[in-house]
């Protein structure tokens, strides 16, 4: 019953994850300090609900299976659930119960002194850390990781620890600190003849140093240099598949800087602004803090208490507070939809109103601004 609850369950994350767009993890169409085009779901708002729906159902089956597992002390077993546990937790954006289901089931298996199971969770709850930016608790749990894998002499174990506290240097701002990890890792896997391991190592190694203002010790700088030239190339001519194989090959090396990509579109800017901006609008680059696009819809004040009539609801002088009223949302985002209006007690009102801290006028105003919405 338990095992047919795991195999649903994973079955279930699978189909969820087979909706999101598929990824090139080794050329990633995104720059450094930059960000690209958002990729949706296909389907929009619709797919999204779907993708979220199958991840719950994934987890209730997998919280079904864990809680067996768990009284049968299938250690393997309890923790394949638990990694489901977490994986849909993360993927329905709740990331607080991913953090409590790795927490507490690690405090379980240190009691039963299952050092191979507690390695695999300590690993899950450093990534649940991390991506909840705390990275000094995702240190720690990486630190321990590495430690057990230490203790139960296991090199691939170890290198992926060390390389799993490069990573979360490198994203503390600590550049130095992840070449050096990063060294290490990079070593143990070059032992172990894990190509994938090394790639991954020398990035985080390349990324350290251009953060750390060292450039030219990247050992792929040059590498980088020439994507960068084959960059410039691709946005002087609007060339799409260019510009592509640019980025893939620039974050195959990642020595490279925000600095580089700037100069490349200041000169291309400089040369045709209007084309030139025409096509990385196109490419969806744009710089951090940059506003996301947003639509307003403004709905005037007599227009919305004409509405109100209309729908039977008469509202006299001193709850009329609504100033025009506008309804905001990020374009392709309806779950970012909401009202922004200004209050105002009526001209009506007698002095003594006007000193009440919660006018009734003004709340059901709070109330009615909700109409935007509609």
């Amino acid at each position: 019953m338990a095992e047919a609850a795991l195999s649903s369950a994973q079955a279930k994350m699978a189909e969820a994850r087979g909706l999101l767009p598929a990824e090139d993890k080794e050329s990633p169409e995104t720059l450094v300090g930059f960000e690209a085009r958002t990729q949706q779901l296909p389907g929009g708002f619709e797919k999204r609900q779907l993708f979220k729906s199958q991840a719950s159902e994934a987890l209730s089956l997998a919280k079904e299976a864990l809680v067996s597992f768990r009284r049968a002390g299938e250690s393997e077993k309890k923790v394949a659930a638990l990694r489901v546990v977490v994986d849909a937790n993360m993927a329905i954006e709740n990331s607080f119960d991913a953090l409590m289901a790795a927490s507490d089931e690690l405090a379980m298996i240190k009691r039963a002194d299952d050092k191979k199971a507690q390695v695999a969770v300590t690993q899950m709850l450093a990534e649940v850390q991390a991506a909840r930016n705390d990275f000094g608790s995702a240190m720690q749990s990486a630190t321990d990781a590495l430690d057990l894998q230490r203790q139960l002499g296991n090199k691939a174990g170890e290198a992926q620890a060390l390389q799993t506290q490069a990573s979360l240097k490198l994203s503390a701002g600590k550049g130095k600190d992840a070449v050096t990890i990063a060294t290490q890792a990079l070593g143990l896997y070059q032992e172990l003849r894990d190509v994938a391991g090394e790639a991954a190592c020398k990035r985080i190694v390349n990324r350290g140093y251009a953060e750390s203002g060292q450039l030219e010790k990247a050992p792929n700088r040059t590498e980088a240099v020439q994507a960068l030239q084959a960059l410039a190339s691709a946005v002087e001519n609007k060339d799409k598949r260019a510009w592509q194989a640019a980025i893939g090959q620039l974050n195959k090396s990642s020595a490279y800087t925000q600095q580089d990509v700037h100069e490349i579109f200041g000169e291309a800017l400089k040369k045709d602004r209007k084309a030139a901006a025409a096509f990385l609008q196109e490419q969806g680059v744009k710089g951090h803090g940059s506003a996301p696009e947003l639509i307003i819809k403004e709905v005037t004040k007599i227009y919305s208490y004409v509405g109100f009539r209309l729908g039977g609801l008469g509202y006299g002088p001193r709850f009329r507070c609504l100033n025009p009223t506008h309804g905001l949302m990020v374009k392709g985002d309806p779950n970012s939809m909401h009202a922004v209006a200004c209050l105002q007690i009526s001209d009506e009102a007698d002095d003594w109103e006007k000193d009440l801290q919660y006018h009734p006028g003004i709340l059901d105003g709070v109330l009615q601004s909700q109409s935007a919405l509609a």
